[in-house]
C-alpha cells in the first residue's frame, strides 16, 4: 500500500476481515479477498468502489457457513 494515510485502516481491516492477498500475474496486480459479515456484501462492494486504488470489485456469492 503506497498511500500511508490508508495503512493503519488497512491493517485493521486485514485482521478484522481475515484478509487473503495474492499477486495475480495475469493482471499485474493484487487480488484481495475479504470475508465480511453476512448481509453487508452490497455495502462493502459500494465502499470499495469509492477507493482510488480499487480497479474493480465483485461478490463471489459464497454462502456463509453456520456452525
Amino acid at each position: 500500500m503506497k498511500n500511508k494515510a490508508y495503512q493503519e485502516d488497512w491493517i485493521q481491516s486485514m485482521n478484522e476481515y481475515k484478509l487473503v492477498e495474492e499477486f495475480n500475474y495475469d493482471y499485474s496486480g493484487y487480488i484481495i479477498y475479504f470475508q465480511i459479515p453476512e448481509g453487508t456484501e452490497k455495502y462493502w462492494e459500494t465502499e470499495f468502489k469509492k477507493l482510488e486504488f480499487v480497479e474493480w470489485t465483485e461478490l463471489n456469492n459464497i454462502r456463509h457457513l453456520t456452525r
